[in-house]
């Protein structure tokens, strides 16, 4: 909400001229990427593609926040799921490293 909802209405006023949704557009999606740097380089990329989606949702449906945050909360369901039965591999993070067991469900975090 407060990407889509704070950062990008106020890049838009802040920039003059036609070109100031695409430009407030762009700014609010790298923004968004960039927060969440500490994911690396391939979770910055995938968090600038799926804000800008979200972003995306929040302009086609007449600026209603609804929709990007019930997306967020599909998306983040999804992958969630996702690393629970072990279909993704999590990358350590600030020294946190995961341990995979053979068996789906069983992660331990040592």
């Amino acid at each position: 909400m407060v990407f889509h909802g704070f950062i990008f209405s106020r890049l838009e006023k802040m920039v003059p001229g036609r070109y100031a949704t695409t430009i407030a557009f762009i700014g609010t999606a790298i923004i968004f990427g960039a927060y969440h740097y500490r994911l690396g380089g391939a979770g910055l990329l995938n968090a600038l593609i799926v804000g800008a989606v979200y972003l995306g949702l929040f302009l086609f449906n007449k600026r209603n926040l609804w929709y990007p945050i019930f997306g967020h909360g599909v998306y983040n369901t999804i992958v969630i799921t996702l690393i629970y039965h072990v279909y993704i591999l999590v990358q350590p993070v600030n020294g946190i490293k995961m341990t995979v067991r053979a068996q789906p469900g069983h992660n331990t975090f040592r």
